[in-house]
């Protein structure tokens, strides 16, 4: 689907001048892979809802959703990562426009990235941290990713029990953030190799990565109701 920009066209001479009016809608509306996810999602992941990827590259591939949300929507992004997975080098390769070292740096610093390497650290930031650095006064945040919801659990140091109420507080939390009209926030993404059953309940929409041979991805849970499978 296409929408046309706000602006006048009055001189428009032909097809190829119109098109310059002329912008993806989900590059106007949603938050976009890059990919065949968008064609299920019909154009990308919507404003103020929470979304659930997991499976095979799912904490990889939210350095592209990081880019893709400052490139497209501007502000800041933060980063929540469990599972040593962000990569600012492939955000440069894949998301800046201009290839330049300076462009490269300016970009990269309105991401912030916060690291943690057990389940009481990843909780803290989701809980604490989280919220007063989307109050923080300045360019707002747009975006939130965080990263390796399964990665810091085990079963040696948690018990199942334990685990799936520290994951279940993280969903609530950040399906309030993710649901907020006032804290400027667009988008909230959380991913893991695992699907959490807390999470899948809690989101707007769950995406699951896979392999079959070729990398697929399937819409498991969406608030179209509209469910169907692709490749990447």
């Amino acid at each position: 689907m296409l929408e046309v920009q706000e602006k006048r066209c009055d001189n428009v001479s032909s097809i190829s001048d119109a098109l310059q009016f002329v912008k993806k809608a989900s590059q106007m509306r949603g938050l976009v892979f890059g990919n065949k996810i968008d064609a299920l999602l019909s154009g990308g992941l919507a404003p103020n809802t929470l979304t659930f990827l997991y499976g095979k590259n799912a904490d990889l591939l939210m350095n592209i959703l990081c880019g893709n949300s400052i490139r497209i929507f501007g502000g800041r992004a933060v980063f929540i990562d469990a599972a040593n997975s962000f990569d600012p080098y492939l955000i440069v390769e894949r998301c800046v426009p201009i290839k330049s070292e300076a462009s490269a740096r300016k970009f990269c610093e309105r991401i912030t990235v916060f690291r943690a390497f057990t389940c009481y650290q990843l909780r803290k930031l989701v809980a604490d941290k989280l919220a007063k650095e989307i109050s923080k006064s300045g360019e707002h945040v747009r975006s939130v990713f965080v990263t390796g919801i399964d990665s810091v659990f085990s079963e040696d140091d948690n018990t199942k029990e334990e685990t799936e109420v520290i994951q279940l507080l993280m969903a609530q939390d950040l399906a309030r953030i993710a649901s907020s009209r006032q804290n400027g926030v667009f988008f909230v993404v959380a991913s893991s190799k695992a699907r959490s059953e807390h999470f899948v309940s809690k989101c707007d929409t769950a995406i699951k990565l896979y392999s079959a041979p070729g990398l697929k991805a399937m819409l498991a849970k969406h608030y179209s109701r509209q469910f169907a499978a692709t490749d990447i």
